[in-house]
């Protein structure tokens, strides 16, 4: 006898065997990243007493020069978003003109293209290989120009039959800055989204450069709960009554699969009864 509790426990097993799929390949797409042993400490400073970029920078650049005098702390950058998610700013790669190309008015906007502003060691803290050229350094934080570094599939759309180094590009009616170095590309729009290509702006020691919120990455081996403490404890040293929230980037990685784990548990777990009723019902 066929039991009228065996289609629907066909569609939950098979809807249960899908979710298990996509959720295995999640885990299994390359981020481009090394999460661990990174805390990240959001921060952002309020407006009515940091009313202007240049007190912005000296706070963050402040707090930079604190955390690398932890015991245990290796390595220490700012950015403004965090992947392989966050708020970071994007361009339409339409805008970003060539050095020596005409502007192609005509083409079409030619899809989005993330943009971030890092510190120099932001590369090696989330292990982001240098395909070619060279990273940022402290020295160019006070050079005469700004440079930015490109991602992968970037450069392979702006230079597709040239080198990129020594390039100079420019986003919009801004100044032409020159490309120092290729990266890898990463995962920019969370685990299932699509990823954009990407340019890195370097954050220089210049007024410009403040903003009232910024991600700051501390790279150590130390235990994630005492590090967080300390970190908080240095920022609050700077300013008692600024909140900030710390977190390991390996909790922030796996909370991008929290929900496909319980939508798969959920639905093999509904499979399961309906297989058992199915059973019953035989």
């Amino acid at each position: 006898m066929w039991s009228s509790k065996s289609p629907l426990t066909l569609v939950l097993l098979s809807s249960a065997a899908t979710f298990v799929q996509v959720l295995i390949h999640q885990l299994q797409t390359p981020l481009g990243i090394r999460p661990e042993h990174t805390l990240v400490a959001e921060i952002n400073l309020h407006r009515e007493r940091y009313p202007d970029r240049a007190q912005q920078l000296q706070f963050f650049e402040a707090i930079e020069d604190r955390l690398r005098q932890i015991p245990g702390v290796q390595a220490v950058a700012v950015t403004d978003a965090v992947p392989p998610e966050g708020r970071a700013m994007t361009t339409i790669f339409s805008t970003i003109q060539v050095e020596g190309r005409p502007a192609d008015t005509g083409s079409p906007t030619g899809g989005m293209v993330v943009h971030r502003q890092v510190t120099p060691d932001y590369f090696a803290i989330l292990g982001i290989p240098i395909l070619q050229g060279r990273a940022f350094t402290e020295d160019d934080r006070n050079g005469p120009e700004d440079a930015v570094l490109l991602s992968q599939s970037l450069a392979r759309r702006l230079f597709p039959n040239q080198i990129p180094i020594g390039q100079r590009v420019r986003a919009f009616d801004g100044p032409y800055r020159p490309v120092l170095g290729v990266v890898s590309d990463v995962k920019n729009a969370g685990l299932t989204g699509k990823d954009d290509p990407e340019y890195y702006e370097l954050h220089r020691h210049h007024p410009s450069f403040g903003r009232a919120f910024s991600n700051v990455l501390i790279h150590s081996t130390a235990d994630p709960a005492s590090l967080a403490a300390i970190v908080r404890a240095e920022i609050k040293a700077l300013d008692p009554r600024l909140p900030v929230e710390t977190y390991p980037l390996t909790r922030k990685v796996e909370g991008l699969t929290a929900r496909p784990r319980f939508q798969s548990a959920l639905l093999g777990g509904f499979a399961l009864v309906g297989l058992a009723l199915a059973a019953i019902g035989l």
